[in-house]
Parts: C-alpha cells; structure tokens; sequence
C-alpha cells in the first residue's frame, strides 16, 4: 500500500479521480499551481482504488469529488461523508452537459448535496441547473471548463507529438487521421442497470430506446469505419468511452462487421486530448468531445446513421455539421467534404464554458483560499438522518478490514484508470516544466 508517505504529511487538500485519462492532468496541474503559489498539499488519489489508504489516513480539509449527486447510497461519496462531515466537499462537475433524458437524473438531489457542497459550474447554463435543483447560488462557483483550457497554450505543450503517437501504436504519420471518440454508451448499459436509474416507468422505457438506439448506430458505425480505412490512405482510430472496456468494445466490432480492417485501430490508450490533437478530423455521435475538438479548431461532424430520439437531444448540437450516409462519411474522412468547420461551436463554447479565464489557474487559487488556517471551511453539518451517530465515530473514519479495500472498484469499466504516486509525482514534474520553467 502507499499509505505511509500519506500519513507522514499534514493534509488540507484530498483531490478524487474517477477516470484517469479524463480527469488526471487537470488534477495534476491544479496541485502543481496550488502548491507553488500557497501553503496547500494536493493529495491526488483514484476514488475508489485508494479508499481503504485515505479513509486510514489524516482527515483532509477539503475534498474534492469528480461528482456528487447524492450522498446517501453512493458508492464512494458516502463513505467519503461518513468519515468527513465537517469538510468541505467541492464537487468538479465533471459531466454538466446533458441531453434530455440525463437531466432528469444529473441534479442534487439530497440536502447534504444541496447545502453542503461547493458546485463548480463551467458556465451560467449550469448554475441555472443546480439552482433549479435547490442549491443556493453561495453554494456555486462558476469556472469554466478546465479540461478545454487543455487545449490552450501553454497546457497544450505537454501534448506528446503526433510522431509519437504513430511510432507507439504503429500508425502511418503521413495518412490522414480520422479520430472517433466513441460515446455510444448505453448500447453497453444493462436493461438492469437501466432499471435501476430509472426515474419513472416512462424513463425507463425512454432508457431502453436510447439504448436500442446506440446500438443499432454502433453497428452501422463500425462498418463505415471499416469501408474509410478499407479505401488507403486513412487511419481510423476509434477510442472507447472511459467506461466501456475495450474487450467489449472488439467483441461488439467483430459481431457488427467482422475482422477490423488493418487500417481501423481500437485504441484506448492516452487521453481524448491527445488524439485530437494528433488527427486530422474528429467525427462522434453526441459526445462532448466534439466541443473539445472545436476548441482546438480541428474539422468535425457529428455522426447520425439513425435519427436521434427526443432523450437524447441537446441544445449544442445545432452548432455541429452531421453525417448521415455513408458517402458522407467517406467524404468528411478523406477530407472531401466542404463542412465540418469548428467556429460555430468554438464560437459557442468559448462563451458558453471559457469565458472566465483560466479554470485551472483559478481552481488553483479557490484551494489556496479555502486551505487557510483561519478558513471557515463549512458551516455544521445539517441534521440528516444518516449522518446521526457519526461522531461517535473514532476518528471520525469508517474502519476498513486488513487487506481488504472499503470500496470496490469496478475493473471492467474502469479500464485504465489505476494510477499511483509515483505517477502523480512525475506528472506534476511534467507540468511544473511547462508552467513554472517556461
């Protein structure tokens, strides 16, 4: 375990990653700002690998969630308040743009979520959210997106080289990349994981739509992606959403289409930042990734074999160019396609989720602010029910089994998001180069 260098420091600041490739350089470059401008230590730490080392360890003055929806029953958030009532729990938000049928089941939706939780909103669209869910506007601090301030100089110079991706995953650096961030995600949801989220019957049935839906797209998708790289001169590299692993996703590809042509590459290894980057042209279904890309002025469609149902539909993805039939396909691929311009949706994003200045710099500076001695980190703690007894807690900690970890973490859909100290240690080096040497 690494949980002697842990309880050998005094810690203010306990920073939670839920998946690595999506959340850790943000965390890393926080804690590198943090802990040059004040007198703050950033423990960066996977949410559910590392319970059993920081529930045993000194209890943190703040921490900060990748998510908090609810705190009773939820994996990993109520053992966290459970064992630290009285800090301050600072939600990232990290999912904040929802199509219709996720916000039904995306806002607070318990007091201690409520009134207890510092929210960081990327834009007003979202404090608007959670004030219509109940949360008091001191309660809401509106950022911006840090992961799209990624995309900017000088976070971008940390981005390895496009000839570094080729020579690592044997792709031809003088094709054209076409880069496919996949987020078909509930043709991978269970009908009893569905069930379970549901918010009424008629949600449900919404539900199973929406995955009928994915399905039925995915599978067109994975033969058109098969023709684009059957033709020359395109490499095609679809990336699996953080929660679907890429076994499921290579047994999906050979039932819808076969053996993968040599030219279409599942790969899930290094970030969506990354590959943007590195390609040529990003196309995806409704994933938010497309809104990155645009950020980085990279040509993108938005792909639609089947047209979308009324759950899954948002607002932004008006500002996107779509493609519908394989021949377009084919056409935005090999760049044949007189669309696929980013600027409406740069235009977007920029006023919509960038338009406070630098996120990271600034959530940098919210945990100097908050981490003070003479801080009042969090008024008492409301009289909820499940928080009764908790004082009569030693220590105020859940006691974890030997051995054993007090949370599970899910293998299967956490595919790549273990990491250690001494990875956080020589990414934090990596940022220290580029922001504080440069």
């Amino acid at each position: 375990m690494e949980g002697s260098s842990y309880t050998m420091k005094r810690l203010r600041v306990l920073w939670f990653v839920e998946h690595r490739a999506r959340e850790f350089d943000v965390a890393c470059a926080v804690k590198c700002l943090a802990e040059a401008r004040h007198p703050v230590d950033v423990l960066i730490r996977n949410i559910y690998l590392h319970a059993r080392d920081v529930l045993d360890g000194p209890a943190p003055h703040i921490v900060v969630h990748p998510f908090f929806y609810f705190a009773e029953g939820a994996l990993g958030t109520q053992h966290y308040v459970k064992a630290w009532p009285r800090a301050l729990h600072l939600n990232l938000a990290w999912e904040e743009l929802f199509y219709a049928s996720n916000a039904k089941i995306k806002g607070p939706s318990d007091d201690f979520a409520r009134f207890r939780v510092l929210h960081h909103a990327w834009g007003g669209f979202y404090r608007t959210f959670l004030e219509k869910h109940g949360v008091p506007s001191s309660n809401i601090f509106v950022n911006g997106n840090p992961a799209y301030q990624l995309y900017r100089p000088p976070y971008s110079n940390i981005a390895p080289p496009r000839s570094e991706l080729a020579r690592r995953h044997e792709l031809d650096d003088g094709a054209l990349w076409l880069f496919i961030p996949e987020n078909y995600r509930w043709a991978f949801a269970s009908d009893h994981k569905l069930k379970k989220i549901a918010a009424s019957d008629d949600h449900l049935q919404e539900l199973l739509g929406m995955k009928e839906h994915c399905i039925q797209s995915l599978k067109i998708l994975m033969g058109w992606c098969n023709e684009a790289a059957r033709g020359g001169g395109v490499d095609v590299i679809l990336r699996p959403r953080p929660a679907v692993n890429t076994r499921h996703m290579l047994e999906f590809l050979e039932k819808a289409a076969g053996k993968a042509e040599p030219r279409f590459r599942v790969i899930k290894d290094g970030s969506v930042r990354e590959w943007i980057l590195a390609s040529d042209v990003v196309m995806t279904s409704f994933s938010t990734s497309l809104i990155e890309a645009a950020v980085a002025g990279k040509p993108i469609y938005m792909i639609e074999p089947l047209p979308l149902p009324p759950g899954l539909h948002s607002s932004w993805y008006e500002h996107v160019d779509r493609v519908r039939t394989l021949e377009d396909f084919l056409a935005a691929a090999r760049r044949g396609s007189t669309g696929g311009s980013p600027d409406r949706l740069r235009s977007w994003a920029e006023a919509e989720l960038m338009a406070h200045g630098d996120p990271i710099s600034n959530l940098a500076d919210l945990l100097g602010r908050l981490a003070q001695p003479d801080q009042q980190l969090a008024p008492p703690p409301p009289e909820l029910g499940f928080l009764e007894g908790l004082r009569e807690q030693k220590e105020s900690r859940i006691a974890c089994e030997e051995g054993k970890a007090a949370i599970d973490m899910n293998r299967d859909t956490h595919e790549g998001d273990e990491f250690g100290e001494a990875d956080v240690a020589e990414r934090v080096e990596a940022w220290r180069r580029v922001l504080l040497d440069s």
